[in-house]
């Protein structure tokens, strides 16, 4: 990974902590020297700009880990998404264990975030060809939708309207869900 100011040509920092491809960073919305990265190496490792090498590592996705976020009420929680099919949320104060995990799903999923409107609101979105919304209190998909005809590679939570989320897809689809929460 790479720190990049629009302003030098070259990298400001090079950070090489994960063994193989580094899939998903992610900023804590709390912290500006704070992120996260997750990695072929099956780990989610916490960084501060200003420490040498990670001060956290999450370890418990038994494959790969492909995508990651925060929790932008609780600076201490993550979510993540593995190539062991699973969704898995942290509080970065007990990393040895993941706090809530869903899963395994028949696929994975690609990406995952939580709502930047909601504390306990999340969905993840994958190659079942599905978008899946979490409520973490309970526990329980709160809402599917499945109108993609191929698998889902993104997702995006519009910052201004709270029911609008954007799909896309490899069907070359970009899709607007609604979703009353």
């Amino acid at each position: 990974m790479k720190q990049w100011s629009p302003t030098n040509k070259a990298s400001l920092k090079t950070i090489s902590e994960h063994q193989g491809c580094v899939y998903d960073t992610a900023w804590n919305p709390r912290n500006k020297s704070v992120f996260a990265s997750c990695a072929e190496d099956k780990t989610i490792k916490i960084h501060d700009l200003l420490q040498p090498h990670p001060v956290s590592v999450l370890q418990g996705h038994v494959d790969q880990v492909i995508s990651v976020d925060w929790n932008k009420y609780d600076n201490n929680l993550l979510i993540s998404s593995s190539s062991d099919k699973s969704t898995r949320v942290w509080d970065i104060r007990n990393p040895k264990y993941s706090v809530i995990q869903f899963g395994p799903f028949e696929f994975p999923k690609k990406k995952v975030m939580f709502s930047p409107h909601h504390k306990n609101i999340a969905v993840g979105c994958g190659y079942d060809m599905c978008v899946t919304f979490w409520n973490l209190t309970t526990m329980q998909p709160i809402y599917n939708y499945n109108q993609h005809k191929e698998f889902i590679f993104g997702i995006d939570w519009n910052l201004f309207y709270p029911d609008l989320v954007t799909t896309y897809s490899w069907d070359e689809h970009v899709n607007l869900i609604r979703v009353k929460i």
